[in-house]
């Protein structure tokens, strides 16, 4: 694949502004420049030509570290996006089910951006209003796409065309906002039922970055976990305690402990568990048992009997040998592309050390990175910048998904979120099929924020359509608590054109009927990431408050709501939401290499990190790896994963390992009252569970290619039983010919005979000439299926020396 080539206008800045909140505080954003007066409402007089669309961004809604510092300067620098309704969109998803549907006869048929255009482009005559709207301010159009218009504008001249106020909000990083804060926005009342969503007024994103270092535990920290006292017990919200049998989790009423606990059926006090035929009590927050005892995998046991294997350190040889991934398994197909997504949390910009990235590489003996920038970054410092996180996702992407293009899509703005990222996507030809995506904001029931991640799930419908595969971790504080009591999941992993990705940790109790700490019957398996069982995170998963159940979903669903697993308070019906996480992989421990300085040098360290934020370029690195495969075979991109992936759990069981011990009760810092728990088959916890490689691969390249193979094969006999038809018509007619030309011979001279005859001879020939295009047809349609599953790229192939490869795309054109 050609390196992705364009490059994005740079934006400027209120470096004023920026300069002075670095160098005096927050304050004195509101000083940097004069202010100019703004209007909260239309005038009376023009009340019923204007609409309200949203009645602004209030306080408690602004995330942290985010701060209110007064009213915006006049000229603040503000871009806003205009989105027109899709009217069409339905139509879209219909074309997205059937290229994505391995049942479908047009799987893998996906449409180009062009076609995808055509079928949401708003009408000219709204277009026009639009675009006559925004010249009575004399704005810069920056985009002008088929279903939405990107422009910027001076804060001055965008409060005057929305009818608005707007206030100035500070991250202490240096970054400055406008937002329309307790103040309406309005739009033309003539457009109202055309404009879906206005972004970059009224929008201020909880953007959180999946993924957690090992911190130092203070005496504070012990202190404030011991007044908390254990962790919530593993019990259900009707006051039963669960019971454990060989089958996963059941559920039944125990009114009493039993006097011994055993391994096959164990009902057990609160805040203890059975292991080894003895109750032990469950670790406190902080692990620190006391008393001679150790924490292990949640339980406080005698140290010798500890050999927990939870927080084994995981790199790319652990997560292949564990997987079933071939060890010399890397992409040579020139069309095999993969991108790791970063969104500027909190006001902070998202980097990765490039020279960490080559020590990680060189350290486990990978092949060397072929890496783009899709926007140019400089050496970073100091507090400017976050390294971490994307650190973690190119060294695991790169190492998992070896060998395929791969490039770093960081969007540089903190007003950019997932529907700003898929709308450039989509304005480009060339660009990656596979991407991991390891943030996420919690859903929420206010409004404004269900219009926006409602609009997003539109954009990434078209990325669907595209074969395009979107991957992103479900979250790190398990069943994310509300103050309400409810329980919310992610966005964007709470998409269905998303596969959202849970974390699980290596554990010693995969069997929940298998709690003896010495037995051989104890092999090691997979767990829920919790922090419950000592993880620094929990796997987040749960039910959409936005998006209805899709189709191939539903029967994985009804599975776990009926098997009788407790269910938590929620504000919707599960039964008919789109659930999450789809499936899980090893999130815990994973060793990287972390940068000290961006001079070239050498100086580096090995670190630990947790969270779903190592599952998700885990999971797209081994998607690669079959897109690779698939490519080689002439099979198209998998594109959107989800209907195939619940296809396979049902074809295939081996095709996912079932993780059935666990929960998400527990967050990052405490223990919620509500979760979900790990049971038999999906569930909201980690979904399908973790893949199994081989088998994966089996299914979504062996068999796929016979399928293939089989359909073309029938195709070749339809087409040649259908011309042998017209050639033995033909031959009988010759025949009939031949007859004529037996009654004309005793009627006239032999030329007409000969002429007869040579036309019958030709048929003949003809009828051969077909019959062995249908047998040559029938034989090409049987590809060779034993090709080695995996090329090795050789040592002599080129690389690209990634510290050159800087440029990026030009994403607004």
């Amino acid at each position: 694949m050609s390196p992705w080539n364009c490059n994005r206008p740079s934006r400027a800045r209120t470096s004023v502004a920026v300069a002075l909140t670095t160098l005096v505080g927050l304050a004195a954003v509101s000083i940097a420049t004069s202010s100019t007066s703004c209007v909260h409402a239309p005038a009376a007089s023009e009340a019923g030509s204007w609409y309200q669309i949203s009645a602004g961004l209030a306080l408690e809604h602004v995330p942290s570290p985010w701060a209110h510092v007064g009213s915006a300067p006049a000229d603040a620098d503000v871009v806003v996006g205009v989105h027109l309704r899709q009217h069409r969109l339905a139509e879209l998803e219909a074309r997205v089910s059937e290229v994505s549907s391995p049942w479908s006869p047009r799987f893998g048929q996906y449409l180009s951006r062009h076609e995808i255009d055509d079928i949401v482009r708003a009408s000219p005559a709204v277009r026009k209003q639009v675009h006559d709207w925004l010249a009575t301010e004399g704005v810069s159009i920056v985009r002008d796409a088929a279903d939405h218009v990107v422009f910027r504008a001076p804060a001055e001249r965008v409060q005057r065309l929305f009818r608005t106020c707007l206030s100035s909000l500070a991250s202490p990083h240096g970054s400055v906002q406008a937002r329309a804060v307790h103040a309406s926005v309005h739009v033309p009342a003539k457009l109202k039922d055309e404009i879906d969503l206005v972004t970059g007024l009224y929008h201020m994103h909880d953007i959180r970055r999946a993924g957690k270092t090992k911190p130092e535990w203070t005496a504070a920290d012990a202190a404030a976990a011991a007044q908390a006292g254990p962790v919530a017990s593993i019990v259900d919200p009707t006051g039963q305690h669960r019971c454990i049998s060989r089958s996963g989790n059941v559920w039944r009423n125990c009114t009493a402990a039993l006097p011994t606990c055993g391994c096959m059926d164990t009902c057990g006090p609160a805040n203890q568990e059975c292991v080894d035929g003895t109750y032990y009590p469950v670790c406190p927050f902080n692990g620190a048992c006391g008393n001679g005892s150790t924490c292990c995998e949640g339980v406080c046991v005698p140290a010798a009997k500890c050999k927990s294997i939870s927080q084994k350190k995981v790199t790319p040889e652990v997560l292949r040998e564990f997987y079933h991934v071939p060890r010399s398994a890397q992409a040579v197909h020139p069309n095999t592309s993969q991108c790791v997504v970063a969104f500027n949390a909190g006001g902070k910009q998202q980097r990765y050390n490039e020279q960490s990235l080559k020590n990680f590489l060189d350290f486990f003996s990978l092949p060397k990175a072929s890496v783009t920038n899709v926007y140019p970054f400089t050496s970073c410092t100091g507090d400017g910048c976050e390294q971490t996180e994307s650190d973690l996702d190119m060294q695991y992407m790169l190492s998992i998904g070896a060998g395929g293009d791969t490039g770093f899509w960081s969007m540089p703005e903190p007003y950019e979120w997932i529907l700003e990222w898929a709308q450039e996507v989509s304005q480009h030809d060339n660009v990656p099929v596979v991407y991991s995506i390891s943030y996420g904001a919690p859903e929420n029931s206010h409004h404004d924020r269900i219009a926006y991640n409602v609009r997003a799930n539109g954009e990434l419908v078209k990325l669907a359509a595209r074969g395009i595969t979107v991957i992103a971790s479900s979250g790190d504080n398990g069943a994310l608590n509300t103050a309400d009591g409810s329980v919310v999941a992610m966005f964007p992993a709470s998409s269905p054109y998303v596969t959202g990705v849970g974390a699980t940790m290596f554990s010693q109790f995969p069997n929940p009927a298998c709690r003896a700490l010495d037995s051989s019957m104890c092999p090691m398996g997979e767990a829920v990431a919790s922090t419950r069982t000592n993880s620094l995170i929990t796997s987040g998963g749960g039910a959409s408050l936005a998006f209805a159940q899709p189709a191939w979903q539903a029967n994985a669903v009804a599975a776990y709501l009926s098997s009788g697993v407790p269910m938590p308070n929620i504000t919707v019906d599960p039964r008919s939401q789109r659930m999450v996480p789809d499936v899980a992989i090893n999130g815990n421990n994973f060793q990287i290499i972390s940068g000290t300085a961006w001079n070239g040098t050498n100086a580096y360290s090995m670190s630990g990190v947790w969270g779903t934020s190592c599952s998700a370029p885990t999971f797209a690195g081994l998607i690669t790896l079959i897109n690779d495969a698939r490519f080689l075979r002439n099979l198209p991109a998998v594109g959107f994963l989800n209907p195939t992936l619940y296809d396979v759990a049902q074809r295939r069981r081996g095709a996912f390992n079932d993780i059935v011990v666990g929960d998400n009760f527990c967050a990052e810092s405490s223990c919620y009252p509500q979760g979900y728990y790990a049971s038999v088959g999906w569930d909201a916890t980690t979904g399908l569970g973790s893949p199994n490689f081989n088998e994966l691969f089996e299914h979504l390249v062996t068999e796929a290619l016979v399928a293939k193979n089989t359909t073309a094969a029938m195709n070749s006999a339809e087409a040649a039983l259908s011309l042998n038809g017209t050639i033995m018509e033909a031959v009988h007619s010759a025949q009939s010919y031949a007859k004529e030309a037996e009654d004309a011979a005793s009627k006239s001279n032999g030329d007409s005979t000969r002429d007869i005859a040579i036309v019958a001879l030709v048929f003949t020939i003809l009828t051969i000439f077909g019959l062995a295009i249908a047998m040559m047809r029938r034989r090409s349609g049987r590809a060779s299926l034993d090709a080695p599953l995996f090329v090795t790229r050789p040592e002599s192939s080129p690389s690209v020396d990634l510290t050159a490869r800087t440029s990026g795309y030009n994403v607004m054109t």
